[in-house]
């Protein structure tokens, strides 16, 4: 069943604008009374029956509702290393498949890419969320520098630096059923010494023998925790 988000307003009623509207109407060719699945970007999903089409606008009977089953028990934050040409793209588009709740780029030392692309970013995320059947829409945040990376980590229960000079093995560093997780990736020419001495409170982790490019290392963190802690059951 097609499935789109929208802005909730009440509990009878909602309205899908802009370009979905026009895929409704025009790509799906969809019709009043037609059966479509919906979700309001926090969490929950809703049955709703299509009352009617106009040229920027669907409007939707809302059925019923039900929390999303899509969305993972634990908050997943990517801060990653500003890289150029679409590699951040990239990373966006799969960490939003693989469950993310934010993503935070971070301009660091060795960033071959500068300056913030974030409404961009923002609209690969909505459209990565609704490919993949997502009940949020995760967060593209604005641009932030190395420096300040370490003002967020007391924020989580689990704070991840994968590092090509080496580190503890993941495994070994997963607590019990974590709330929160931050994950930091350098950029392409990987992290200053300096900026991982930076991190406090960081955990320090090898991602093995291989070293990966910063497009795969996100991702595959996120991979990774999903399958360990249960996500994908």
């Amino acid at each position: 069943m097609p499935r789109f988000f929208f802005t909730y307003e009440n509990e009878t009623t909602a309205h899908i604008q802009g370009e979905d509207a026009g895929h409704i109407a025009r790509v799906l060719r969809m019709s009043v009374g037609d059966p479509i699945e919906l979700c309001d970007g926090a969490g929950f999903d809703y049955q709703a029956e299509i009352a009617a089409i106009q040229k920027d606008c669907v409007t939707a009977t809302l059925l019923s509702k039900s929390p999303s089953e899509s969305e993972p028990k634990t908050r997943f934050v990517l801060f990653q290393g500003l890289s150029k040409g679409d590699r951040m793209e990239t990373v966006i588009q799969k960490a939003v498949e693989l469950g993310v709740a934010e993503i935070v780029p971070v301009e660091m030392k060795r960033s071959v890419a500068k300056g913030d692309k974030n409404e961009r970013w923002q609209k690969i995320a909505t459209a990565a969320a609704k490919q993949s059947g997502r009940g949020r829409i995760p967060q593209v945040s604005s641009l932030i520098y190395s420096r300040d990376v370490a003002q967020r980590i007391p924020e989580f229960d689990l704070f991840l630096l994968p590092y090509e000079g080496g580190g503890a093995s993941l495994k070994d560093l997963l607590i019990e059923s974590p709330k929160t997780v931050g994950i930091w990736i350098g950029p392409e020419g990987g992290f200053e010494e300096a900026e991982v001495a930076s991190a406090t409170g960081a955990k320090v982790v090898t991602l093995g023998k291989r070293i990966l490019r910063t497009e795969t290392a996100g991702p595959a963190v996120l991979a990774a925790l999903s399958f360990a802690l249960g996500e994908w059951e």
